[in-house]
């Protein structure tokens, strides 16, 4: 690898840690009381946001959906988390630790709905208050956080030449 300088570095292999970007859902940037976790700055308006809300949806059961669930439960939120997965992280850590999570947020309250997707997302007044699944349940929430994984943040090596 040559740097600006002119100097060359020997290496074996490379790591091009690109970071990531926040998936999203089309219906989500329609209405206020929908979040994103993109940076700080997000994370500080969710901590504004939950100081009012009255219950929470958390959409997606990853690491980050599984957290904030147990931090909002925490708070003394009544929370849902949706995923559309049967069984929310079992690829990546196994049958038997992925029925313990959902198990456990189960024992603490959340009312836990695997296996369905987000129809859209109701408002009254500009504000989210619902969220309609695909099983034409509804679910009332003020506050809702889509945590829907992260794609690698890629886009700045599209003309650098390396495909791989």
């Amino acid at each position: 690898m040559t740097l600006a300088d002119g100097r060359t570095l020997p290496f074996d292999g490379l790591v091009v840690a690109t970071g990531a970007q926040a998936r999203t859902l089309p219906i989500c940037d329609v209405v206020a009381g929908v979040y994103v976790l993109r940076d700080i700055g997000h994370a500080r308006n969710l901590q504004q946001a939950v100081a009012t809300a009255r219950s929470v949806a958390v959409i997606g059961a990853g690491f980050l959906g599984l957290a904030a669930t147990a931090t909002f439960t925490e708070l003394g939120l009544p929370v849902t988390m949706i995923d559309p997965d049967p069984e929310p992280l079992a690829s990546r850590v196994g049958h038997a630790v992925a029925s313990r999570l959902i198990a456990f947020h189960r024992k603490h309250g959340v009312d836990v709905r695997c296996g369905t997707l987000v129809h859209s997302i109701g408002s009254a007044g500009g504000q989210a208050s619902q969220v309609v699944l695909s099983t034409g349940d509804v679910v009332d929430a003020d506050l809702i956080l889509v945590a829907v994984g992260a794609t690698p943040a890629v886009g700045w090596l599209r003309d650098s030449g390396r495909d791989r």
